[in-house]
């Protein structure tokens, strides 16, 4: 009778107790992302990545100057899709993305760079980061010598650290 009513306490405290370290995956730590695919003639609504690191680090850009940047990598669970790009720690506004650069690779693995891409920084300090985004990535066909584009209608990522 006493393993029983061990077991019974047991198991209820076992489910009372609430464990923070299997929450991975942060609900509101997501970037969301509409664009319409040109080679496959697909529009894709709702692509979400829910896998996000954004590791700050310092460039050497000369002797004398250092940029503070943040490396933004954002994955999905379900396929090999990846947003990567950089921007200047602690810096809003439409000026922030360093060199233009924001790469894309889709499901199938293609590689995609930027062409031209708006994004905005409403938020960039050491609680949140936050931005809206959109624009054109492209890939370069060496079979067929010709740009193909992927054009971003929307995309936003928050992230709550």
């Amino acid at each position: 009778m006493r393993k029983i009513l061990f077991c019974f306490i047991f198991l209820f405290v076992l489910s009372c107790s609430k464990d923070e370290s299997l929450n991975i995956n942060n609900s509101s730590n997501l970037l969301e992302m509409a664009y319409y695919e040109e080679i496959t003639n697909e529009y894709h609504s709702g692509k979400t990545f829910t896998i996000i690191n954004i590791r700050p680090f310092e460039k050497v850009v000369s002797s004398t100057e250092e940029l503070n940047l943040l490396q933004i990598t954002a994955r999905t669970n379900h396929d090999d899709s990846i947003v990567l790009f950089e921007v200047y720690a602690n810096k809003t506004g439409n000026d922030v993305l360093y060199n233009n650069v924001f790469d894309f690779r889709t499901a199938r693995g293609t590689p995609y760079n930027s062409e031209r891409i708006e994004l905005q920084v409403l938020a960039n300090d050491d609680k949140e980061f936050i931005a809206n985004f959109t624009g054109r990535v492209k890939h370069y066909n060496q079979w067929v010598p010709e740009y193909i584009y992927i054009d971003i209608s929307y995309g936003s990522i928050v992230f709550k650290y």
